[in-house]
């Protein structure tokens, strides 16, 4: 019987046209594994990586280990969100602080009159490595629009859409003075929220809780009442004096 020469080549050490990797020899595996164990060795002649695929039964694993789990995949996802996290509003918000605050039409540098309390405030909070929170964020891109093309884009800053960088600024609140948003079945008769670029304070009237929030001793900056249709709503604070509102709340 004739011998095809050219496919007897392939046999050959250091002639195999199909494989990266040479000399081949031929293996004896189980036949229900040849494919698989062929897909394997293409992908490793190719460079390719292979990772190992364990499945793992979390029944048979004690709660210590899987606690122990847990606490290292946090640690994990902090700072895999720390490495992903867009600056970017924080950056903006240190530039225009960083400049002078309170600017006149005459300089046009920093925050303006209306802004530099809430943008210091802002500052402090973003130097102590405080997370701001959802609410104090969206109000601070709000107010950061109007400088994006007088001081922030000259100086090399952008922001984002909100959507990108929404979720980065959730925290827990108190619940007992605070919420960010009035439940419809039922609102806490005492609440504090965040109103555009102010802090509302809702209360029923107390006399004593009024006297503790207008001691012009204690706040740096005076609340003032808030109406709709002529009726008053709540008390507004600047942002600056959240501790302070917070402290004298709770202890009232």
């Amino acid at each position: 019987m004739p011998v095809n020469i050219t496919a007897t080549q392939n046999l050959k050490s250091g002639k195999n046209k199909r494989w990266n990797n040479v000399p081949t020899i031929a293996i004896r595996v189980p036949e229900i594994f040849s494919e698989q164990l062929l897909e394997i060795a293409r992908k490793l002649d190719s460079g390719e990586t292979i990772t190992p695929t364990v499945t793992l039964d979390l029944n048979l694993v004690s709660l210590e280990e899987l606690l122990e789990v847990k606490r290292s995949l946090q640690e994990v996802i902090k700072k895999k969100q720390q490495e992903l996290r867009d600056d970017s509003l924080e950056k903006a918000v240190v530039f225009l602080s960083s400049c002078c605050n309170g600017a006149t039409l005459e300089d046009v540098k920093g925050f303006n009159k209306f802004d530099t309390a809430f943008g210091k405030w802002l500052h402090e909070r973003i130097e102590q490595n405080e997370e701001l929170s959802q609410e104090v964020a969206h109000s601070a891109y709000q107010m950061l629009q109007k400088y994006t093309n007088t001081q922030l884009t000259p100086g090399g800053y952008s922001l984002p859409k909100w959507k990108a960088i929404a979720h980065q600024d959730l925290d827990k609140v108190n619940p007992k003075w605070a919420s960010n948003q009035e439940d419809e079945v039922e609102v806490p008769t005492h609440r504090l929220i965040l109103e555009g670029r102010a802090i509302a304070l809702y209360s029923p009237y107390d006399p004593d809780l009024l006297k503790l929030i207008k001691d012009k001793e204690y706040f740096v900056n005076f609340p003032e009442p808030f109406y709709v249709d002529k009726k008053f709503k709540s008390w507004n604070f600047l942002p600056s004096e959240a501790e302070r509102l917070v402290q004298r709340c709770q202890n009232a």
